[in-house]
């Protein structure tokens, strides 16, 4: 496959910069992927993002000795293609892509790359969240995590924009600039308020993901209430629902449980012997769609593989969730399998409650959605 790496202007200092095949341009091809390195958008194929996920080396336009050395004296932006010359900066930029391009070429031809770079689109769609400068003071002033002080609001009124890392060791999601929007208390969420005088913000979140993930591995479909049929099958009339999920969670995660008797019960409720038979029997572990994982401990195998596997289907569905909705809802963050929107008022009555959607090749998942202050 054909693609072309875009240098940007932050890199560069002397503008955006494309090089491919083709040669060296200050134009992009439309006829190729490009791949972006050094863009403070996030692009379904930014380099710093993508690359770490396979464990390729990020290129360097200049070293970055050199890079601290001219910053050390310079305050204003380096112009590298005079700093180096011509001739240097040209081979500089030869090299970066020469070294890319075997990096892209084994990403390409991976498993997963497909799956994660179809996920990342609904990163690529968020945009920065509208703060209230009231609520933030007075939050800001009684909180003492301090999370809540990353969402200070620009002249405009927005928080910054949030980027995402997928370099954990299941792919679950991690703040690596912005708003900490994973770690913002519940309570404190009130600080974001929608950009539209009769907007709201909601939540849509996948209902029982991971469990769903784990029927779904062995079964055509699981219903809507995955507690409720768990009973209904396990002929157990008198468990509670929170008993039910304490038991899942051993079950899905190895956690240690009080009542092994419904551990094992649960267990044999998601087939969890024949999910590893079907995909943990090999040395390698990778998720449904191929991501590479490496868990510490054997124990550690079903977890990492249910994990991951749901984070994917979570970025593959939010992806696909946005085409669906009512035009005009902007998407705000991610808070791992439930996505924050801005719905402007004219679409409010179009917003669904509940909806599915259909994720291949497990099938059909299910989601909700709620104001995000009812959520606090």
């Amino acid at each position: 496959m054909d693609f072309q790496l875009k240098f940007s202007k932050d890199i560069t200092g002397c503008g955006d910069i494309f090089i491919g095949d083709h040669g060296i341009s200050r134009t992009e091809s439309p006829e190729v992927h490009t791949w972006h390195l050094g863009s403070a958008q996030v692009h379904q194929r930014s380099i710093e993002d993508v690359f770490p996920v396979f464990g390729e080396e990020i290129p360097q336009l200049v070293s970055h000795s050199l890079r601290s050395s001219y910053e050390h004296t310079r305050k204003n932006p380096i112009d590298w293609s005079s700093a180096l010359g011509p001739q240097r900066f040209a081979r500089s930029l030869k090299a970066s892509f020469s070294s890319s391009s075997s990096s892209i070429e084994r990403i390409i031809k991976s498993r997963y790359a497909e799956t994660l770079i179809k996920g990342r689109e609904i990163l690529t769609r968020l945009q920065p969240a509208l703060v209230d400068l009231e609520a933030f003071r007075e939050v800001t002033a009684s909180s003492n995590l301090g999370y809540a002080s990353t969402f200070e609001p620009g002249p405009d009124g927005f928080a910054r924009p949030i980027r995402y890392s997928h370099s954990t060791s299941t792919g679950r999601l991690t703040v690596a600039s912005g708003p900490r929007i994973l770690s913002l208390p519940k309570g404190e969420r009130r600080i974001i308020r929608s950009r539209w005088e009769q907007g709201q913000v909601f939540m849509v979140d996948f209902v029982s993901l991971e469990p769903r993930v784990m029927l779904l591995l062995t079964r055509d479909e699981a219903p809507k209430d995955i507690y409720e049929a768990m009973r209904t099958e396990l002929d157990l009339p008198d468990a509670t629902r929170a008993r039910l999920k304490l038991a899942t969670i051993s079950s899905l995660y190895g956690s240690k449980s009080q009542d092994p008797a419904l551990v094992a019960a649960v267990n044999r409720f998601f087939r969890s012997s024949e999910v590893g038979r079907r995909h943990l029997s090999s040395e390698e572990v990778c998720n449904l769609y191929g991501r590479k994982l490496s868990p510490e401990e054997a124990s550690l195998r079903l977890s990492h593989f249910v994990q991951s596997t749901a984070v994917d289907v979570a970025l593959l569905g939010f992806s696909s969730l946005l085409k669906l909705l009512p035009g005009g809802c902007i998407p705000l963050f991610l808070i791992h399998d439930a996505l924050v929107i801005d719905v402007p008022p004219d679409c409010l009555s179009e917003f669904p409650q509940d909806m599915s959607i259909r994720i291949e090749p497990l099938g059909e998942f299910y989601l909700s959605s709620k104001k995000l202050q009812a959520d606090i």
